[in-house]
């Protein structure tokens, strides 16, 4: 079903949409028996509130690994270290190396690292070239941030993993103000640097990027919206609401912060007993669909979307949404994670169980990614491969 030594990712846009396209016909047949059950007072086998089905043929997986790519064409952002006085602005630094990432990721023929995989080494001290092969990248970008009032320092640096050679550096001191030029400046060097192993100008995919807010107080909101919102637990997803909200009362245009606050809501029943899916979905999809209206192309919003239809038994709908977010952003691995869920808790297991190796490829060192996967690989039979994920998962945490 999968040959291993194959980078899947490359073409994971045009798979899925076959894939969803049989997909989406299924589950227009499997809506209308659900429509006749539910009619007639007969209970559909539930597990978490989905639709399950063991039924499904169990296919032959082998385990995913990530490839490298073309070499030269592979870069890990690793965090940036927070050398501010002050240890709670540890969501400017964090902040700063995610949205180098999110840029450098739109560049096509740039395999990027995904941010739990590359964040897994905060605060650890391994030379580059361990990085580099733990993560398969040839390039790794690091620096450090300096905050004080309205001032940043930055240094950044691009290194070659396989000689340890500094292939770029920078420092930049200016306000705060100039932070995206900041961001821009960075990430073009950065693609000036590989453009020999890229062969390819690629200064429109990063001006797709450019400042998603005018207002530097609301992005300042934003960004420690999302540092509160990848902590997790009931008291932080609370509290990153509280601070997109903020971010968009001062700029309602601030698309991003319209998407991050859907996906707040989203997530938030899982972290917390008070509030159920239902009630999350009654804020979080107006939210996903405001930051739509501003920005067509932003997956967590699309995908919240998919998440509120299949809540809603509007499958045929939900896997549509997911279609559409990941063509619009095929290597987000959180994307292919959810589609794999949805697809496995409709019934679909092989085809969940093949998303979810594509969302592992992407994004190897995630808990959550690797833990759906000891699911719908046990659900799948592959016993070897389930207990593989098992050791993965201990490792990483």
């Amino acid at each position: 079903m999968r040959e291993k030594d194959v980078d899947r990712t490359q073409s994971a846009t045009r798979t899925t949409g076959r894939k969803l396209d049989r997909a989406i016909i299924m589950v227009m047949a499997l809506a209308l028996v659900w429509f006749a059950w539910d009619k007639f007072g007969s209970q559909i086998a539930e597990q978490g509130g989905t639709v399950q089905n063991v039924d499904s043929p169990a296919p032959t997986v082998a385990p995913a690994e990530p490839t490298s790519g073309t070499p030269g064409k592979s870069i890990a952002v690793l965090p940036f270290v927070n050398m501010s006085n002050d240890p709670d602005q540890e969501y400017f630094s964090d902040g700063l190396a995610e949205e180098l990432l999110n840029r450098l990721a739109k560049i096509n023929e740039l395999r990027v690292a995904a941010r739990t995989s590359a964040f897994q080494f905060k605060g650890q001290n391994l030379d580059i070239a361990e990085i580099g092969r733990q993560l398969k990248v040839d390039n790794v970008l690091e620096g450090s941030v300096r905050k004080a009032g309205n001032r940043v320092r930055i240094t950044a640096q691009l290194i070659d993993t396989k000689s340890d050679r500094h292939i770029w550096s920078e420092t930049y001191e200016r306000e705060l103000v100039d932070i995206f030029d900041i961001q821009e400046e960075i990430s073009n060097n950065i693609v000036d640097a590989l453009k020999v192993a890229l062969n390819v100008d690629e200064t429109a995919a990063l001006a797709r990027a450019q400042h998603p807010t005018q207002n530097a107080e609301a992005y300042e909101l934003y960004l420690q919206g999302r540092y509160a919102w990848r902590q997790r637990h009931e008291e932080n997803i609370l509290k990153s609401i509280d601070l997109f909200e903020e971010a968009i009362a001062l700029d309602p245009t601030f698309a991003r912060a319209h998407e991050a606050l859907a996906s707040a809501w989203a997530i938030l029943p899982a972290w917390s007993n008070k509030v159920d899916n239902k009630q999350s979905m009654q804020q979080a999809k107006p939210a996903a669909m405001e930051a739509l209206q501003l920005d067509a192309t932003l997956p967590e919003a699309r995908a919240v979307l998919a998440e509120a239809a299949f809540d809603q038994h509007q499958w045929a709908t939900a896997l549509a949404e997911y279609e559409q977010a990941i063509k619009d952003n095929p290597r987000n691995p959180t994307l292919h994670q959810w589609l794999g869920e949805a697809l496995t808790s409709l019934g679909f297991l092989s085809e969940g169980l093949e998303e979810l190796l594509i969302a592992y490829e992407l994004d190897p060192a995630s808990p959550v990614i690797n833990q759906s996967l000891v699911w719908t690989a046990a659900m799948n039979r592959e016993d070897e491969l389930a207990f593989r994920h098992i050791e993965i998962a201990k490792g990483i945490g």
